[in-house]
């Protein structure tokens, strides 16, 4: 592309296939809605949209949109089109099966696909089974820049973009599954010839999908009639921010069918936490490698930097591909090789910025890490932190000195999450770099909970305090309460246990899960606190996961026993590499506690040499008395172990 081209689209009622368009939003605070809009009243970030035409009485709100884009510019659009157009999101992830996105789009029921050409054959695939519409985003963009190069951008400025502020104030955004499936639209048999005519027959600024097209085109920018746009502005009376955002699959919580749904409003206060919380500021540049289908990568990397202003720039191997800058403009700017530097880097604008590679790859972060200037913070699960150190001691071990200081000095900020953190892992880490990670608490259904200080004691193993606007409470057999606090502080309400099931309550927290009121109420005490299911602990002033109740917990002969804390002591042994303990049915003990490692290469160790080591090390009921050897551990990927899928792997016998 030979000039800067500026695309803006609307997602219009993608359910009854008459105009879709996508475009960008920007989060903003409250002084600047009220500058867009002096009647708003909405505290906190809200979404504002401009410059897109509104066709009201073409928008079906709060339908299902599902995509499956790759982790670039185009997932952002997908997901925020949803947003603009008042449709709620279900994004997909391209490392499931496709039964497993078939479960998505089904279950959701989600009356469109939209995706990339990458995908375009596996998703009409799924969609001619099911019978769902289909989206490519590729030919929209690739039409529209054709037609929009070299035109008078200054055209498209009297365009609006999105609802009413009251709209997101109580609208669900989002369903996120973490695995799905589908019904979509027939294949398009249209040569692109005559979908481009069926397009250009448009006036107006947006996508069309009229039955059989699957392209869109933005066109030179008629105004909509105002009869029109007054449809849409009179629709929002029906739908609010409480409405829903997101669609998200758990992993490990529930069956197969659960989505769990996550309004404006609670992504809007998640954002606003963490924001406050870890000190987010315009000269600050994230680096993202995570997955774009789980709270952690689209709330805590993408959405809060965005929130203060970002730019986000794609990485296209070494080269700068796609930049969005989220400004007043809203406006997605193409660049081309001729405006980076030698060493690969765009010159960048004086603003936060968000750098997205398409894949994790540890060459390429320690290359950003170390190279790129403006990365300043780096979020990542202990899975990703553990590829970044084999990196590290195969490549950069001779730059030591080199990689400490550059990091020490350079990168203010550091996350883990989504797993346990092992003590050596962190160790080694902090070794290397300087820095002691970050380690924070969260899920799908409640955004982040927990988190340690961004300044103060980061205590190895414990994840922290209350993060702002969240509550939490650590309770009894019967739900009593044994610790209550929040962000000012914890009250210890009783000493008669040591440990609990974490509660936690505030505005953080998803609508429900999809259709399934039964599945949501059980998971809720009478009085409001929603149950994590998760072990914790309070101890001199802050809290520790313990684990999974149902998994990480093990009871044997009369003890109560930490699956992590195990796992830690054995990641100590100078032979394993990684490991999972997991309870097994046991006649006499109740349960036996059984390591499942991956040794170091070369490394032996049998189960007799490891108990001998662990008696220094572990209580006697809490050395494992079964140990499986094997070569790869298997992660889901956020790199959790689902460690119920592993007992009816290797023992099969105990999943009885």
């Amino acid at each position: 592309m030979s000039a800067l081209v500026r695309k803006y689209f609307s997602l219009n009622n993608l359910g009854r296939s008459k105009f879709a368009s996508v475009c960008i939003y920007k989060c903003a605070t409250l002084s600047t809605i009220s500058q867009e809009s002096p009647d708003a009243t909405i505290s906190g970030v809200v979404p504002i949209f401009r410059r897109a035409t509104q066709f009201g009485n073409r928008v079906a709100f709060q339908e299902r949109v599902a995509f499956l884009c790759p982790n670039n510019a185009s997932y952002l659009i997908a997901q925020w089109a949803c947003w603009i157009s008042g449709q709620i999101a279900v994004p997909m992830n391209d490392k499931h099966p496709l039964p497993l996105m078939e479960h998505y789009v089904t279950n959701s029921e989600a009356k469109l696909v939209v995706t990339t050409r990458h995908y375009a054959k596996m998703i009409a695939k799924l969609c001619l089974k099911i019978g769902s519409k289909m989206l490519i985003m590729d030919d929209i963009l690739q039409i529209s820049s054709r037609r929009t190069d070299g035109e008078d951008i200054a055209a498209l400025d009297s365009y609006g973009i999105g609802l009413e502020p009251e709209f997101y104030e109580t609208s669900e955004a989002l369903i996120i599954y973490t695995s799905g499936t589908t019904g979509l639209p027939k294949v398009n048999n249209n040569t692109r010839r005559e979908r481009e005519r069926d397009i250009l027959s448009v006036k107006a600024l947006i996508i069309i999908t009229n039955g059989h097209n699957n392209l869109a085109e933005i066109n030179n920018g008629a105004q909509p009639q105002d009869s029109k746009k007054d449809a849409l502005l009179a629709c929002t009376d029906h739908v609010h921010v409480d409405s829903p955002l997101f669609w998200v699959r758990r992993f490990g919580r529930q069956s197969l069918n659960h989505g769990a749904v996550l309004s404006h409003r609670a992504i809007q206060t998640q954002v606003s936490s963490l924001v406050q919380a870890w000190g987010w500021t315009r000269h600050d540049g994230v680096l993202h490698v995570l997955p774009l289908h789980h709270i952690h990568g689209i709330v805590n990397v993408l959405t809060c930097p965005l929130a203060v202003g970002a730019t986000l720039y794609y990485m296209n191997g070494h080269c700068m591909h796609t930049s969005i800058y989220s400004n007043p403009m809203a406006s997605l700017v193409l660049t081309d090789s001729s405006q980076l530097t030698a060493d690969g880097f765009e010159k960048l604008p004086d603003q936060i910025m968000c750098v997205m590679l398409p894949k994790f790859d540890a060459r390429q972060v320690w290359r950003h890490l170390l190279s790129n200037a403006r990365v300043n913070i780096f979020m990542a699960v202990p899975t990703i932190y553990m590829k970044l150190i084999e990196e590290y001691e195969n490549n950069l071990k001779d730059r030591e000195e080199e990689v400490r200081d550059i990091c020490s000095s350079k990168i203010r900020l550091m996350v883990s999450g989504s797993a346990a953190l092992p003590a050596p892992l962190s160790k080694r880490w902090a070794d290397i770099t300087g820095h002691t990670l970050l380690e924070r608490y969260g899920m799908t259904e409640t955004g982040m909970v927990l988190s340690n200080k961004l300044e103060g004691e980061r205590r190895l193993g414990y994840v922290g305090l209350p993060l702002p606007g969240v509550e939490v409470q650590i309770s009894g057999p019967d739900y009593e309460p044994l610790v209550t606090g929040d962000n000012s502080g914890s009250v210890v309400v009783s000493t008669d246990h040591a440990n609990g099931e974490l509660l936690v309550r505030g505005p953080t927290l998803f609508s429900g899960y999809y259709n399934k009121p039964e599945a949501t109420s059980k998971e809720f005490t009478q009085d409001g606190w929603f149950k994590t299911g998760d072990t914790a602990r309070y101890e001199d002033g802050m809290y520790q996961i313990l684990g999974r109740t149902s998994v990480d917990i093990i009871k044997t002969g009369g003890y109560k026993v930490s699956a992590l804390e195990i796992e830690t002591q054995l990641l100590t042994h100078p032979s394993i590499s990684e490991c999972a303990v997991v309870g097994l049915k046991d006649d006499t003990w109740g349960q036996k506690v059984a390591a499942v490692a991956v040794l170091k290469p070369g490394c032996e160790v049998s189960l007799s040499e490891l108990r001998q080591w662990s008696k220094e090390r572990l209580a006697s009921y809490a050395s494992p008395s079964v140990l499986k050897v094997i070569d790869t551990l298997p992660k889901n990927a956020m790199g959790k172990v689902n460690k119920k899928e592993l007992i009816k792997e290797l023992f099969p016998d105990a999943a009885q």
